[in-house]
């Protein structure tokens, strides 16, 4: 026979849900906060990002499935409570399933993108890729070369010679405190040389801390950028200088 008893576990219970969920959000936090690292060795075709999205919208439909089935509970409680026990205990898994049927009809996976968190991980993802883009100075336009599928980018001021070596880069790295740029043969040689003295040689930089090998992150934006305007000047040179055809 169900007493009072009973329902003392199903609030234990229902504590132990909130402790859970308290993991589901530090879950959703951690999500957010790794998307800065994830961003900085992603893939070509984007599928370490699209993972992230992937677990984070995991994270979001165990919150909903928690707090609905938490919410179920706590109605079917109380319609016992309402009923008596003795009459509702028979039928409390039929209670139970209703109530789920209920508040589950509405579920759809479109919602949960709507999530806060997931909408936090979204608006995280394009300020970065933003930043790195105003980082390298970025091209604003990109057009297709007429039978080639090389693109010439019309850019603002964009660095591209090694603020160290001089040199154009060839494989250039950001220094993530402050966001410049160097080629990374160059930047490790100076490093060899300067050790722990060795600051940012961009003039003017107010980052004041030395350089750390693992503050450097390769910059592929950049690097497609110095390869498209090397195709570029390429298919210039190859261009007469007069190629209209006189009779």
């Amino acid at each position: 026979m169900p007493t009072s008893s009973n329902f003392n576990l199903v609030d234990q219970a229902l504590n132990t849900l909130d402790k859970v969920k308290e993991y589901i959000s530090a879950g959703m936090e951690t999500t957010v906060d790794i998307a800065t690292d994830m961003l900085e060795y992603e893939d070509e075709d984007g599928a370490q990002v699209k993972n992230l999205k992937e677990i984070m919208l995991s994270y979001t439909k165990m919150e909903r499935d928690l707090m609905q089935y938490k919410e179920v509970v706590q109605s079917t409680k109380a319609k016992i409570a309402e009923i008596g026990i003795d009459d509702a205990w028979p039928a409390v898994d039929t209670l139970l399933d209703e109530q789920m049927e209920i508040i589950c009809q509405h579920n759809s996976d479109a919602k949960l993108q709507q999530h806060e968190r997931y909408l936090e991980l979204q608006q995280k993802i394009g300020d970065l890729r933003n930043q790195e883009m105003l980082a390298i100075g970025g091209p604003t336009q990109e057009t297709e070369l007429s039978g080639d599928e090389d693109l010439i980018c019309t850019q603002k001021q964009v660095h591209t010679k090694c603020p160290y070596t001089g040199l154009e880069m060839t494989n250039p790295v950001r220094n993530k405190i402050c966001g410049h740029n160097y080629d990374r043969l160059g930047i490790e040689d100076y490093l060899k040389k300067r050790g722990a003295n060795a600051k940012c040689p961009v003039s003017g930089c107010i980052n004041t801390k030395p350089i750390a090998t693992g503050d450097l992150v390769e910059n592929r934006e950049l690097r497609k950028y110095i390869e498209a305007k090397n195709r570029q000047a390429g298919i210039r040179r190859k261009r007469p200088a007069n190629s209209e055809k006189i009779d």
